[in-house]
């Protein structure tokens, strides 16, 4: 027990610690728009057109990485009931497993 809680704390240490160094280079980090899409829209000649949804930096990468954590968590949670083998209709009205036999 206090081995996974010394292990979870020195996690969010170290997540905590990565955080204020993208934060403290925050001109070094520019989103997607900014490196990849302007740079082919102005390499053909067209200016780059505003998104649909105006976020700054990749705050919408984040909401997509944070929707893949939570689907891969109720996944995880529910894996038995997604995977597991429905018995068929007629094991269930003979009361028999498969592999098993009356004797």
């Amino acid at each position: 027990m206090k081995n996974s809680m010394a292990l979870i704390i020195a996690a969010a240490l170290l997540l905590l610690a990565t955080a204020s160094i993208a934060y403290s280079e925050e001109e070094a980090w520019k989103g997607v728009d900014e490196t990849v899409v302007e740079k082919y829209a102005d390499e053909h000649g067209r200016s780059a057109a505003g998104s649909l949804v105006n976020v700054e930096g990749d705050a919408l990468l984040f909401a997509f990485l944070m929707a893949g954590v939570a689907g891969g968590f109720v996944l995880g949670y529910f894996y038995r009931d997604v995977v597991k083998r429905k018995p068929e209709e007629k094991e269930i009205k003979n009361g028999a497993r498969k592999g098993v036999h009356a004797g």
